[in-house]
């Protein structure tokens, strides 16, 4: 049956008090978009949100309502069903502008990912290719903290949001017909659980992290500490406090003066944090060594992952579904690492990927 999107009612919400009336109005299911910047600072800034609810899209201004309570509450029922495109953004967003934890998440763009190769099509091209409907995207760029919105701003807004429905409606139909929708479920509360890294943890995901050992490492884990809070606390990117690359070379110096740190950094920047430096790495000296950093892999791993990965590509062609959902290379590297360490294949092999790769991955790994 041709799909044909209802005129939408608009709705523009700029006062908490608003706010709680339209979440009153809103239906089971809805769907939720957001639009942000991110060029200068850590967290992204909220410019709108967009929810649909059968006829109604609403426009949420977050410039002007100060309190969000009422759409945290929605966002964490279990009982709504909240349906996103590509949804991790827009979780994070809500993760750190009003610490809502959203429950209950239909991700088109991850559904998708079940019925086809794609992994990671755009809204506007699976709407095209689900609903024959042609989405404008010139106004991704455009200013979202100006006020007031142009004309075209709020019909690309509205649109971003006012075909969810249909498209989680086509999506569950198709996972249900093909019997993937255990999977997809299985699936998409580990995708949907946003988790921000610990300060304390930050060093293990930095590129060179793996060069340093010892007690350098010690120190390094304590100026990565340090920098990870410094840039949260004064919203701004990490390079905008320190660079990786001079943290790492800060601690692999047996011994460090303020005459280094100054040599090393631009003298803005010297100037903001040179002490705290000097005085992260004196306290990073005195602590235990932590866990080491995966090196990258060998010649060896590297041909098993190859192996496995040509396994899981002749799969997912045979399923009609996309290889990533049997690997990406992160996930495939960290199953060799996992089986050396173990003998067994990694968390990520467990469930329905199990029955379907777990005994071809076991005859290369226990070769």
């Amino acid at each position: 049956m041709p799909y044909k999107a209802d005129e939408p009612s608009v709705s523009w919400i700029s006062d908490s008090t608003d706010l709680k009336a339209a979440v009153r109005d809103f239906e089971s299911v809805v769907g939720i978009d957001s639009e942000f910047k991110r060029t200068n600072t850590f967290y992204p800034i909220p410019a709108l949100y967009q929810v649909a609810s059968g006829k109604d899209v609403f426009l949420l201004d977050p410039l002007s309502i100060k309190d969000w309570s009422a759409l945290v509450e929605f966002l964490e029922d279990e009982k709504k069903l909240k349906v996103f495109h590509a949804c991790q953004e827009d979780l994070e967003l809500v993760a750190s502008h009003m610490g809502a934890t959203p429950c209950n998440v239909f991700d088109t763009q991850f559904a998708y990912a079940f019925l086809s190769d794609s992994y990671s099509l755009s809204y506007a091209n699976l709407a095209e290719e689900m609903l024959q409907v042609g989405i404008k995207k010139n106004e991704t760029r455009s200013d979202w903290l100006q006020r007031p919105l142009t004309e075209a701003q709020v019909e690309y807004a509205v649109e971003d949001v006012v075909h969810l429905f249909a498209l989680y409606q086509r999506l569950e139909a198709k996972l249900q017909e093909r019997n993937r929708i255990d999977w997809f479920l299985e699936d998409i509360k580990e995708r949907t659980s946003y988790r921000e890294v610990e300060p304390p943890q930050y060093y293990r995901t930095m590129k060179r992290s793996w060069q340093v050992e010892g007690s350098s490492l010690a120190i390094l884990k304590e100026l990565s500490e340090w920098r990870e809070v410094k840039a949260r606390s004064d919203n701004v990117p990490r390079r905008r406090v320190v660079w990786d690359e001079h943290l790492i070379e800060f601690a692999k110096k047996t011994s460090l003066t303020i005459q280094d740190v100054r040599s090393l950094l631009p003298s803005a920047v010297f100037n903001q944090y040179g002490e705290e430096i000097l005085d992260s790495y004196k306290k990073g000296r005195g602590l235990d060594i932590p866990e080491s950093v995966d090196r990258p892999l060998s010649s060896a791993q590297n041909r098993l992952v190859k192996e496995m990965r040509e396994i899981a590509t002749r799969l997912a062609k045979e399923q009609e579904f996309s290889v990533e959902l049997l690997g990406r290379k992160r996930d495939l590297e960290e199953c060799v690492r996992f089986f050396e360490k173990t003998g067994r294949l990694s968390n990520f092999y467990e469930g329905w990927r199990s029955e379907l790769i777990a005994s071809d991955f076991l005859k290369i790994l226990e070769r």
